[in-house]
């Protein structure tokens, strides 16, 4: 593990929280204006320059469950694609 410097890392750590928490609350604030607007025209509507466009979809094909009942001892791998790195930052319960 890289080493690095304990007063950065908490520096980073308080903007990382305080942009988290501004993250959520933004994400909170649009969901109840998206709703209220979806309640107010549920068929679509244009105005204020937002345009809501109502889209109807067919139900996606579960490709995973056909392979498991109909091929059930079928090897996937051949068709799995490259591995992934992702990373996972949170937030404490109780600070430590």
């Amino acid at each position: 593990m890289k080493k690095f410097d304990d007063l950065a890392w908490e520096a980073a750590a308080e903007v990382w929280k305080k942009a988290s928490a501004a993250l959520q609350a933004a994400k909170v604030a649009e969901d109840n204006a998206r709703q209220t607007l979806i309640k107010m025209a549920p068929e679509g509507h244009h105005a204020a320059g937002i345009n809501l466009i109502r889209i109807i979809s067919e139900g996606r094909v579960k490709y995973a469950e056909i392979v498991k009942e109909l091929l059930p001892n079928l090897d996937t791998s051949p068709w799995r694609g490259e591995p992934s790195t992702s990373h996972r930052i949170t937030e404490d319960k109780e600070p430590k």
